[in-house]
């Protein structure tokens, strides 16, 4: 299992799953991957939400250390596909319901937050495969974490950002002219964008036969572009290049 910067050709290489890369998310955290104090967090559960597994590792130790929580006689927390969220010193998961969990690598503790209320009260967790599961993601903007659930191209995505004195969801109408780019191996933001690029949310492509949008624009209110049969490879992710010009000693 590996780590790989495509700009610098660095590779960290990790502990194997022994399940088989089985998880739901993977982050770190450290911005520098291969420093000797970046602590390596991937999450799973079952598809009921009735058991979660928190597993970390760090750098030369032999095997990832599991913590399997079950949840059978309390509230499930189904993990959704979305890679957890690095936010004020925690690991932040988003579930299939809207709901939030938590993992402290200080205290080595994981935590289902009790607020905010979950966005799909009344989902079926094992019933409903599509809805929270695929198509919903969490990425940090300007500090704050916003939470995005696209059903398909012929509904608008609902966006929510955590407001965190109340603890709750608040549905926004657009991201102060930012742009999201969303997707279950990574997301990230991009704050105040030039060349008219802001308050879109930029998606992967899902399927082969090409009926997918590549952006939705908060502003218009509508996908882009407007028709289907735009195709891209499914085996991407997005990256953010480091460009700045290096000096070459001779």
């Amino acid at each position: 299992m590996y780590i790989i910067n495509p700009f610098t050709g660095d590779i960290v290489e990790m502990a194997i799953l022994d399940w088989e890369y089985n998880f739901m998310g993977l982050s770190w955290s450290s911005m520098d991957p291969e420093s000797p104090d970046c602590i390596f967090f991937a999450v799973n559960s079952r598809q009921d939400g009735k058991a979660v597994g928190a597993l970390t590792w760090r750098h030369g130790e032999a095997k990832w250390f599991e913590r399997h929580l079950e949840y059978y006689e309390g509230d499930p927390f189904s993990v959704a596909y979305n890679n957890p969220v690095l936010s004020h010193d925690k690991f932040y998961c988003l579930g299939r319901k809207g709901n939030l969990g938590t993992f402290d690598p200080a205290s080595d503790t994981w935590t289902i937050l009790e607020k905010p209320n979950p966005i799909h009260v009344e989902m079926d967790l094992e019933g409903d495969h599509h809805e929270g599961r695929e198509f919903c993601y969490l990425v940090e903007l300007r500090g704050e974490l916003v939470s995005v659930f696209m059903r398909n191209a012929d509904q608008p995505p609902r966006v929510f950002k955590l407001n965190e004195e109340e603890m709750a969801w608040t549905k926004v109408q657009d991201i102060g002219g930012a742009a999201l780019f969303v997707d279950f191996r990574v997301s990230y933001s991009v704050v105040s964008p030039k060349a008219g690029h802001g308050n879109r949310m930029y998606f992967p492509s899902y399927s082969e036969d090409g009926k997918q949008a590549a952006f939705y624009d908060m502003e218009t209110k509508a996908y882009h572009p407007s028709f289907y049969g735009l195709k891209s490879p499914l085996q991407c992710v997005w990256v953010v290049p480091n460009l700045r010009p290096h000096t070459v000693s001779k």
